[in-house]
């Protein structure tokens, strides 16, 4: 009973989007807007209030190894399946992406806050989609994809993409800033900012 208030809530939130834009009060355009302020703004408040407040515990290493040592076997498991049914490349490479990484953040956040009261929880999550999931599709997703269409991918131009990505950038001053003491009130509308997302 108690991971179905986090999964209702979530169900809730996408009928309504869904609902919204089907009756029209949302239009494509403003879902950009939507998007961009979660990103530029909403998501970064989130991950620096939790990358900062994180008990750092080197056991939550294992378990990002772990989670991702399964995403990347899940992967390969989708791979072969596609081989066997001699599926297009182009497939075969969808199919790779979509059963190797997931939207752990917005879809696993709710559940771990609504299974979980520790903050400590949150915070693990956040950073365990930072390595496992986030970093790993920055990096090898545009390269993953290539093999799908012949289009050359940089290296270089994807770190810098995420160097300059807000998320990461907060992931990184939060742990930056655990070096020094910061008043909890400059948390106030930051956890403001974060709760939208």
């Amino acid at each position: 009973m108690f991971v179905f208030i986090p999964l209702f809530t979530i169900f809730i939130l996408l009928a309504g989007g869904y609902f919204a834009k089907r009756i029209g009060v949302l239009k494509q355009k403003q879902a950009r807007t939507f998007l961009d302020f979660a990103i530029i703004f909403a998501l970064p408040c989130l991950i620096f209030d939790k990358a900062y407040h994180l008990n750092f515990d080197f056991s939550l290493i294992i378990f990002i190894f772990i989670g991702l040592f399964s995403c990347i076997l899940a992967a390969f498991f989708a791979i072969l399946i596609g081989k066997v049914f001699h599926f297009s490349k182009v497939t075969l490479v969808s199919m790779f992406l979509l059963s190797c990484f997931g939207n752990t953040i917005f879809v696993g956040m709710p559940i771990v806050a609504g299974i979980f009261n520790d903050p400590q929880f949150s915070a693990e999550v956040i950073f365990y989609d930072a390595l496992a999931t986030t970093l790993p599709i920055s990096l090898f997703g545009p390269f993953i994809l290539s093999l799908g269409n012949g289009e050359k991918v940089s290296l270089l131009a994807n770190v810098k993409k995420i160097l300059s990505f807000p998320p990461f950038l907060a992931l990184l001053f939060g742990f930056l800033c655990k070096l020094i003491t910061l008043p909890e009130f400059i948390f106030s509308p930051i956890r403001l900012f974060g709760a939208s997302a």
